[in-house]
């Protein structure tokens, strides 16, 4: 059985509908709402990069993600972990204009968890984004971290959060 919150982002996003369904059969059943924010987190991710107009498609999941965000604290973590955590951060920049306020909390306080010491002063500034995989716009460290972490998880046999 889908979880209420999952059906309700899969109201919202309708679109995303077939990647969950890949994800339900790879993890045999329920992938839970961490796995599967993650998944649609990629999923965003990809519409903010396509050159036709993504914004219908995702104004709704960002939408979705704002409502499940405000719906308490275990969602509030789910949304800002599973979800904010998996996009690399020049995905959260160009998608920070989108985002609900509740959703913009959440990703300062993800921003704030991560960031480095401020450099020090007449350090040059680093680059706006690192490299990338050819062809794919993912970067290297986080496509590598996602497919670790998962391929960790199910060697584990430890579930998601959900």
């Amino acid at each position: 059985m889908i979880d209420a919150r999952m059906g309700e982002l899969l109201a919202a996003a309708p679109d995303f509908a077939p990647r969950y369904l890949r994800l339900v059969e790879e993890g045999d059943g329920d992938p839970g709402m961490a796995a599967a924010l993650t998944e649609l987190a990629d999923y965003v991710a990809e519409l903010s990069r396509q050159v036709d107009d993504p914004l219908p498609a995702l104004r709704r999941c960002l939408g979705a993600v704002e409502g499940l965000a405000g719906r308490g604290d275990d969602e509030a973590e789910l949304v800002a972990w599973g979800f904010l955590d998996s996009l690399h951060p020049d995905e959260r920049r160009r998608l920070t204009r989108w985002l609900g306020p509740r959703t913009r909390d959440l990703l300062a306080e993800v921003d704030g968890s991560e960031g480095a010491p401020d450099p020090p002063d007449g350090a040059p500034d680093p680059p706006e984004a690192g490299p990338e995989v050819a062809g794919t716009g993912a970067h290297p460290a986080r496509t590598q971290d996602r497919a670790g972490s998962t391929a960790a998880r199910k060697a584990s046999g430890a579930s998601s959060i959900g």
